[in-house]
């Protein structure tokens, strides 16, 4: 059975059977781990790796005093206050006030590793030590998706992560990965 996850609607008729999601987009990841709660096995294909961010973000704000001429007079770190934040706040606030000059289209390999660097900064270490990994070429634009559960269950083995392209699928319903990628388990997918 092959369905677009746009009629996606429940996690039920994929109660105990072998799945496949492919792609890397929200949903893609989205519907990987809502499937995991029902299905035997959930094998996502990605044909890039994305930055896999939560939902929501931590953003710390240090508090300091300041004197009657405006100068900082206390620089202690105890004085901070935590704004949980959507992530989609976080990476599109506007830094310049309307009108705005247009964004380039086009990014040059040091802006794209400034990004990936920044996208790391968000995710630590946990994308890092997962199955997915991070992106392997940070002179290519970034590409991000959103998910609080993904790296959880394929850290936790719930969801096997095929990196490559689905070429087709056989007459035995075997899929047809275009690179040469392998399960957690070391067998091929």
């Amino acid at each position: 059975q092959i369905s677009h996850s746009s009629t996606y609607q429940s996690n039920q008729p994929f109660k105990d059977k072998s799945v496949a999601i492919v792609g890397a987009s929200f949903s893609a990841l989205e519907i990987a781990a809502d499937v995991s709660k029902s299905a035997a096995r959930v094998v996502s294909i990605l044909p890039s790796v994305p930055w896999v961010l939560p939902r929501w973000v931590p953003i710390i704000e240090l508090l300091r005093n300041k004197d009657e001429e405006g100068n900082i007079a206390s620089k202690n770190n105890e004085d901070a206050t935590v704004t949980i934040l959507p992530i989609d706040l976080v990476l599109y606030q506007r830094t310049k006030a309307y009108p705005q000059i247009p964004e380039t289209t086009f990014l040059d390999p040091e802006s794209c590793r400034t990004r990936h660097k920044n996208l790391q900064s968000m995710v630590g270490s946990k994308q890092l030590h997962s199955p997915l990994g991070e992106p392997a070429n940070w002179d290519e634009p970034p590409f991000v998706a959103i998910s609080d559960e993904f790296l959880d269950l394929t850290r936790e083995q719930k969801i096997e992560v095929v990196n490559g392209r689905l070429s087709g699928i056989d007459d035995a319903g075997n899929l047809q990965i275009e690179s040469k990628q392998l399960c957690r388990d070391g067998s091929e997918l």
